[in-house]
């Protein structure tokens, strides 16, 4: 893999590890069901977010 895609992907993980994080901190405060707030979260990250982006592009770079 080249530099290009290490990059992305590294910041793909480091922005789910960072939505999960921040899941879990909320769902401790209001006492919410963890795994239906978890998938939400990434749901909207990976549809309407920028995680959307970072695949796109991930996808494109490894495609060439």
């Amino acid at each position: 893999m080249s530099t290009d895609s290490n990059s992305l992907a590294r910041e793909f993980l480091t922005d789910v590890n960072r939505l999960c994080n921040a899941v879990v901190q909320r769902v401790e405060a209001r006492e919410e069901e963890e795994e239906e707030t978890h998938m939400a979260t990434l749901g909207q990250y990976l549809v309407h977010g920028r995680g959307f982006l970072l695949l796109t592009k991930l996808n494109s770079i490894i495609d060439q």
